[in-house]
């Protein structure tokens, strides 16, 4: 059965405005203001990643945690938003890098 496989990588800059829009359509708090230095997975909690967050203007580090499902919906959103379609049935999945957040889409046909 033929599969498909696709990637779309985010630089950190992309996926920090993801999760700030949809933490703005949820009503959710929003991250704080910054830039991304670092996303790992968090290892206490397999369902999670942790952002670190460097402030503009104080230079400190602030860590918040979202779960992947929230990153992957937050990078779904930004996708539609700029006309990358993505199909409905297929398995989407998040996967990190050292500077890239990547949206691995899996579809069996």
């Amino acid at each position: 059965m033929p599969r498909e496989d696709r990637r779309i990588f985010f630089d950190y800059d992309e996926a920090y405005k993801a999760v700030y829009q949809l933490c703005q359509q949820k009503g959710l708090p929003k991250p704080p203001p910054g830039y991304i230095v670092k996303i790992e997975a968090n290892l206490e909690e397999p369902l999670d990643v942790d952002m670190f967050l460097e402030n503009h203007k104080s230079s400190a580090i602030e860590t918040v945690r979202y779960t992947k499902d929230f990153l992957v919906a937050s990078l779904m959103i930004m996708c539609r938003a700029i006309g990358i379609p993505l199909p409905k049935g297929a398995n989407k999945t998040l996967e990190l890098s050292r500077d890239k957040v990547i949206l691995r889409i899996q579809m069996m046909r």
